[in-house]
């Protein structure tokens, strides 16, 4: 009598996880949900680089998908009249939760699919600013000095 009373318990709570679960996935598919969620990324990611981030739309299939339109990233102090670094139609990331939550080197996507991509590479006088281009601009990489130059290992 006591294991089936246990066993009645344990059921009820893992119903009550899945339930909440299942709940929690359909919050995340709202529009609202999705706005607000990345509103919040944007503010974030603004805050580390020097750009604004712009877009129509953006749809999230959890833990699969990321569907991103009209984007535009926007130098918010260019050193010329053009001031878009990287514009693009449509976006679509897929990923892993395991690729999400990785310790080493950032996030892993397992592929990106970009259309109508234009990119902007706008070369600076470096005698009149600090940086070589837009994109150390935007993401604040200073030069380093000719004695510190590295070239990285790529293979």
């Amino acid at each position: 009598m006591r294991k089936r009373k246990t066993r009645i318990i344990i059921t009820r709570i893992l119903e009550a996880i899945v339930l909440l679960s299942g709940i929690a996935l359909l919050l995340l598919q709202s529009p609202g949900v999705q706005t607000k969620l990345t509103q919040n990324i944007i503010k974030i990611a603004e805050k580390y680089i020097d750009a604004e981030i712009q877009f129509s739309r953006i749809k999230f299939a959890p833990f699969t998908t990321l569907i991103v339109k009209d984007l535009a990233v926007i130098d918010k102090h260019p050193e010329s009249e053009l001031d878009t670094l990287l514009s693009a139609q449509h976006i679509s990331a897929t990923f892993t939760l395991k690729g999400l939550l990785a310790k080493k080197g950032g996030v892993h996507l397992d592929r990106v699919k970009a259309e109508g991509v234009n990119l902007n590479l706008v070369i600076y006088d470096t005698t009149a600013t600090r940086y070589e281009n837009n994109f150390s601009s935007v993401f604040m990489i200073q030069e380093k000095s000719d004695e510190q130059k590295e070239i990285p290992d790529l293979f």
